[in-house]
């Protein structure tokens, strides 16, 4: 991802200064070895981690209310001073399950409304990556936990969730 030094955005209501970490990025394929800790390594262990190890992709969790780490959450000063290491980043959300697992926040399993949360989820997603100065050209994949031996109407809920996710994601862009 390219870095540029700011730009200027119009952010929860106010004009903010923010760093712009891919003005001009493109959607890649990358087979080289990537990784994603709970907990973002620091700057500086980052850096390690590309001098050191077989790594240059890293797993970028946005947030989501099934987000399991209790961390700061990353700020686009973060974001920059990897990318400018060379990193690349896989973005990821994690919100509402499967209806038919124990996990305590669960998509309906009406496909409706399961497709309205879908679309709900994915501008909460790319608020977050707007907020770390990923802007354009990002793709962002939400993070399903498995679902063994689920239900048609479970699966079918789930479908409907992701086609909303997606459908809000191509119309912004």
């Amino acid at each position: 991802m390219a870095t540029a030094a700011f730009d200027y955005k119009f952010l929860n209501g106010i004009v903010q200064n923010i760093f712009v970490v891919n003005p001009a990025s493109i959607v890649t394929v990358n087979q080289s070895h990537g990784f994603d800790a709970c907990h973002p390594p620091t700057v500086e262990e980052m850096q390690d981690w590309w001098d050191n190890s077989p790594y240059y992709v890293y797993n970028l969790y946005l947030g989501g209310s099934l987000f399991a780490c209790d961390d700061e959450p990353l700020d686009p000063f973060w974001v920059q001073q990897v990318a400018g290491q060379g990193w690349e980043f896989i973005l990821a959300w994690v919100g509402p399950q499967a209806p038919c697992t124990g996990y305590y926040e669960k998509m309906s399993s009406n496909p409706s409304v399961a497709y309205q949360e879908g679309r709900s989820e994915a501008e909460m997603a790319i608020d977050a990556a707007d907020q770390l100065g990923i802007l354009v050209d990002r793709v962002i994949y939400y993070d399903v936990e498995a679902y063994f031996g689920a239900s048609s109407s479970c699966r079918n809920a789930v479908s409907s969730f992701i086609n909303g996710w997606t459908d809000q994601l191509h119309e912004s862009g």
